[in-house]
C-alpha cells in the first residue's frame, strides 16, 4: 500500500469513527452502551478523533512538501545506513473498520431478552456502589424499581411480610417457558460500567388475561401487589398485576448499582 492510499484510508477510519460517535451522541443513545456517569468519555474520544483526522487531512494536503522532506531524510538515512518504512497493511485497516461499520449500520437498541440466553436472569440485586463516607438515600415510597425491590427481598428472611404491598415498576417482557401459564418476567439489566458487565434481574408477574398478548422485549409498566408463588421449586415474590400497560423504552434503559 503506497503512502497516499494509506493516509486516505487512515483518514477514512478516523472520520468514520467520529461519525459513529457523533451519531450515538446526537441520538442520545450513549446510555444504551455505558453507565451515565461515563458519558463524558465519548465526547473526549470524539475530540481526539477529530484532531487526528484533521492532522491526517493536513498531511494529505501537504503531501508534496512532506514527500520532498522525506526524500531529503531518505538521502540522509541512506548516508547513515538506515531506512525506515511505516506503511499500513490492508488487514490493519479492515480490523479498524469493523467496529466503525458495526456501530454505524447495526440497529441501536438496549439489551433485551435475546441477551438472557448467555447471561441468565437473576433474582438478587447487585450491591450498591457507594463511597465509604456517605450513604445513598433510600428510594421514596412508591418509587422503587426492580432493583430496589430485590434488595428489599434479599434483606428479609420472611417474604410473606411483603404480601399486599403495592408495586409499580417498569421493565421489558421476558416470557420464560419455565414461568408457567399466565406468568412472565418484568426485567431490567444492571450496568456498572458498560454493557460488557451487564446482568439481568427481574420480578415474576402473574396476569392471566394479558400475558398472551405480550411479546418479548416490549417495555411495560406493571402495577399490582406483592404475593408469594413458586418458581423452579422455590418460593419467590410475585407481582399480582392489576394493570399492565405498554410504555416507551426509558432514556436510560439500564439500572445502575
Amino acid at each position: 500500500m503506497n503512502e497516499t492510499l494509506s493516509t486516505m484510508l487512515k483518514s477514512a477510519v478516523l472520520i468514520g469513527t467520529g461519525l459513529m460517535l457523533y451519531a450515538k451522541i446526537s441520538a442520545g443513545t450513549l446510555t444504551y452502551y455505558i453507565n451515565p456517569r461515563f458519558v463524558w468519555l465519548p465526547y473526549v474520544a470524539l475530540l481526539i478523533v477529530i484532531s487526528l483526522a484533521l492532522a491526517m487531512v493536513y498531511q494529505f494536503i501537504n503531501r508534496p512538501k512532506l514527500a520532498l522532506a522525506k526524500v531529503r531524510d531518505h538521502i540522509h538515512d541512506h548516508d547513515h545506513g538506515h531506512d525506515h518504512t511505516h506503511n499500513t497493511s490492508w488487514l490493519t485497516i479492515a480490523v479498524l473498520m469493523i467496529p466503525v461499520l458495526f456501530g454505524l449500520l447495526a440497529p441501536t437498541k438496549p439489551l433485551g431478552s435475546g441477551a438472557l440466553g448467555s447471561r441468565g436472569l437473576g433474582q438478587s440485586a447487585p450491591a450498591r456502589e457507594a463511597a465509604s463516607n456517605f450513604r445513598l438515600a433510600a428510594p421514596a415510597k412508591g418509587e422503587k424499581n426492580i432493583m430496589d425491590w430485590l434488595r428489599e427481598f434479599s434483606r428479609s428472611s420472611n417474604l410473606n411480610s411483603f404480601v399486599g404491598q403495592p408495586v409499580d415498576v417498569i421493565g421489558f417482557v421476558y416470557k420464560d417457558p419455565k414461568a408457567g401459564a399466565g406468568r412472565f418476567w418484568v426485567a431490567r439489566f444492571t450496568v456498572s460500567c458498560c454493557v460488557a458487565d451487564a446482568s439481568a434481574i427481574g420480578m415474576l408477574v402473574l396476569s392471566d388475561n394479558t400475558v398472551k398478548d405480550l411479546q418479548n422485549d416490549q417495555w411495560v409498566r406493571v402495577t399490582g401487589k406483592i404475593t408469594v408463588g413458586d418458581f423452579d421449586g422455590e418460593q419467590v415474590p410475585v407481582i399480582a398485576a392489576n394493570k399492565i400497560e405498554l410504555t416507551v423504552t426509558p432514556d436510560n434503559p439500564y439500572l445502575q448499582p
